[in-house]
This record gives C-alpha cells, structure tokens and sequence, in this order.
C-alpha cells in the first residue's frame, strides 16, 4: 500500500502535468479498482468507473501534493489501514487552492496471476 501511495505522488508531481494532454491515462490505473467506495471533498464518490475522476480532471493540470505522518499497518493478513496527512496546492480554473487534510483507507490484499501479493484499496 505505500508503494501505491508513493507512487501517487510522484506521478501528481512529476509526471501529470505532461500526461494532462493525454486524458491523464496514466493516473487512471490508480483509480482502476473493482471495488473501491471513497468520502472525501467530493462527497460520497463510487470508484471503479471513471465517472468521478473525468469530472474532476480540468482541476488537475497544476496542482502539487505532498504527505506527512504515512504509516501503513497490517490489521490481518488480507487487510491492511493507511493514514497520512495530504497537502495539496495550485491552481485550478486561474483559482489558488491549499488543502490539508487527514486520508485514511483501508486495502485487501489479492493475488495477481504471477502469485504475488499487491494491495488494492
């Protein structure tokens, strides 16, 4: 689950800006869950289609994120619990925005066809 984290953030500070002009495919495996059931400052938004993520993408081509106090913890042996403190800055639609808020989120573990175990929140 940290490695799906840290990898959020290098691609929203790294590498989006240039993957905006492609429809940010490339963040959309991020979003690509079967199951996913999120509350955030949308609302309530059902993930596993892009619905949500295509109505919020304008927003996305110049904003920076970082993370503070991650910690990932193993609540069973398919289960796991993140927490972090998330800052994101920029601009969106010529508007500045500063956000700081808590992100929790909990993640089953699934076997991929090669036997290895990755996290899916």
């Amino acid at each position: 689950m940290d490695q799906l984290h840290r990898g959020w953030l290098h691609y929203w500070n790294h590498e989006s800006r240039e993957d905006y002009a492609h429809s940010m495919n490339e963040a959309r495996h991020f979003y690509d869950f079967d199951e996913i059931l999120s509350y955030d400052m949308f609302g309530n938004t059902i993930r596993g289609s892009f619905k949500h993520f295509d109505s919020i993408l304008s927003y996305w081509n110049d904003g920076n994120m970082d993370y503070k106090d991650i910690g990932v913890t193993a609540l069973s042996k398919e289960y796991a619990l993140s927490t972090m403190i998330q800052y994101t800055w920029g601009t969106a639609g010529g508007v500045s925005f500063d956000a700081t808020f808590r992100r929790m989120g909990i993640a089953r573990k699934y076997k991929e066809d090669n036997g290895n175990g990755s996290m899916s929140t």
